[in-house]
């Protein structure tokens, strides 16, 4: 009797806890009514049991670094460099994230199509304050179209690096840095990248030349 008032007190403090004292109360209590306290007892027990882990676990929730407003960020799915072009594949809910604290993300629709202000590593927060309209590139960058759905503007992002090269195979020696990539929309069917290639291989472009993928960032 002493650890069952013991229990109601606690649970006074802890709403879980609340709830089973009245659910173990309304099945002991039906029991009474209908003079079935062995089943009453198993039940009870079960109950018990069950809203007690939920109780615990949700005990571990708030101990959690979630905690205040239930201010939540996507992190980034992998290092990502200033000026990169965010899309959902970039983002990821965090891991261990309590109950109800899902509902807290922002929605992904806010993080598409914006750039990043600072480098990011791979699972670390995407802070919205670091987010800008706009990337930040050198006064020289050049702009280079991407053949209208190809791939590559599905691949390429800042801190790639391209080379110039013909039909036949002959490139260009040396690469550049792609420093942001442009788009229409979300879906990246319309893109340009800007890049510095540098005067050495700036000057031996031709209409010929054709964008290839070096390395991805």
């Amino acid at each position: 009797m002493s650890l069952l008032i013991s229990w109601a007190g606690s649970a006074l403090h802890h709403p879980m806890l609340s709830l089973s004292v009245l659910v173990v109360g309304a099945v002991l209590l039906a029991a009474h009514w209908n003079k079935m306290w062995g089943q009453a007892a198993v039940l009870a027990l079960y109950l018990a049991v069950i809203n007690i882990a939920a109780w615990k676990t949700s005990s571990r929730a708030v101990k959690s670094p979630y905690t205040g407003d239930h201010h939540v960020d996507y992190v980034a799915s992998r290092p990502l460099v200033k000026n990169t072009l965010l899309t959902k594949a970039y983002l990821h809910e965090p891991e261990n994230l309590p109950p109800g604290y899902f509902w807290s993300l922002p929605p992904e629709a806010d993080y598409e199509g914006q750039y990043l202000s600072r480098d990011v590593g791979a699972g670390e927060d995407i802070d919205p304050a670091a987010l800008v309209n706009k990337p930040v590139v050198p006064p020289d960058a050049r702009a280079f179209p991407i053949p209208d759905g190809s791939e590559m503007s599905k691949l390429l992002d800042a801190g790639a690096q391209v080379q110039w090269c013909r039909e036949d195979g002959d490139c260009i020696p040396g690469t550049a840095r792609v420093e942001a990539m442009v788009c229409t929309d979300s879906t990246r069917a319309h893109c340009y990248i800007l890049v510095t290639p540098g005067k050495a291989i700036e000057s031996k472009i031709t209409s010929k030349h054709q964008i290839r993928i070096a390395s991805l960032q």
